[in-house]
């Protein structure tokens, strides 16, 4: 009998590998309830470019980074999230604006928009200009698809800082296979609660204009939803494949509320 308890406490005094810390992270995540509407202020600042938001005539949101060179931080912009169709509406100078990219979601759609599909988002359909289906009705399947253990070589990175200052632990990400479906590179789990607090992972914007960088999400739990309270964008702009300009970018969410239902007049088509 003291044998077989001595075995116990040796085994249950072994620490779990890089990959089953991340693999008990990602359950943690399946397990989160997915947000309905939400409110939330958003702040930019950058280095290397201004950042502009406007309106075009159909009601659909436009951004973009002027070419300059000052740090500068815009002035806070109120948001809305829709659940129903995961759009998001910016209120900017020439009234409300709606899109799916993902750069101004803070909710579990807008996480697995970032990693699946990068800086543009969901495809668009041709005809109807509106992203195409994808499963992010809750976490559960999406997470899998995202994030699970079995696309990625998971090695361990040791202790760090959460962002919220809170002791963490460091995870390595590579892909098994598929790196642009898959772009994680990093992660750091909290220590106590065992959530994701920390996502990073590159990504590529195509065009004229092409954009290749990296993104880091600051992640928060609130009543077992997840959101994104900051994003660190830094990216190289290239034309014609030669890079011209290195930008970064700081996008910063706050005064998260959950209303019982949004204003007709934040989403306009």
């Amino acid at each position: 009998m003291i044998t077989t308890f001595a075995l116990l406490f040796a085994t249950a005094a072994i620490p779990p590998s890089a990959e089953q810390y991340y693999a008990a992270a990602v359950e943690k995540m399946r397990a989160q309830r997915p947000v309905d509407d939400l409110t939330y202020r958003i702040a930019v600042e950058s280095t290397g470019a201004k950042f502009y938001t406007g309106r075009k005539p159909n009601g659909h949101l436009s951004l973009w980074w002027g070419i300059g060179s000052r740090v500068k931080a815009d002035p806070p912009m109120q948001a809305a999230y829709r659940s129903s169709d995961h759009l998001t509406a910016i209120d900017t100078p020439k009234g409300w604006g709606t899109t799916q990219m993902p750069i101004f979601d803070p909710t579990w759609s807008g996480i697995y928009d970032w990693i699946r599909y990068g800086f543009d988002g969901p495809p668009k359909n041709a005809k109807t200009d509106k992203a195409a289906q994808r499963p992010i009705e809750a976490p559960t399947i999406a997470t899998v698809h995202a994030m699970g253990v079995a696309y990625y070589n998971v090695m361990d990175g040791g202790p760090a800082q959460c962002p919220d200052g809170a002791p963490g632990h460091r995870v390595h990400l590579s892909a098994r296979e598929n790196a642009t479906a898959h772009p994680l590179t990093e992660a750091i789990i909290d220590a106590s609660s065992g959530e994701f607090c920390s996502l990073s992972f590159g990504f590529v914007s195509s065009g004229i204009f092409s954009a290749r960088g990296a993104m880091t999400l600051a992640l928060t739990h609130e009543d077992r939803r997840v959101l994104v309270t900051g994003e660190r964008i830094e990216f190289n702009v290239h034309a014609l494949m030669i890079q011209f300009k290195h930008i970064v970018s700081d996008v910063t969410f706050s005064n998260f509320a959950f209303p019982a239902s949004l204003p007709e007049a934040y989403f306009p088509h």
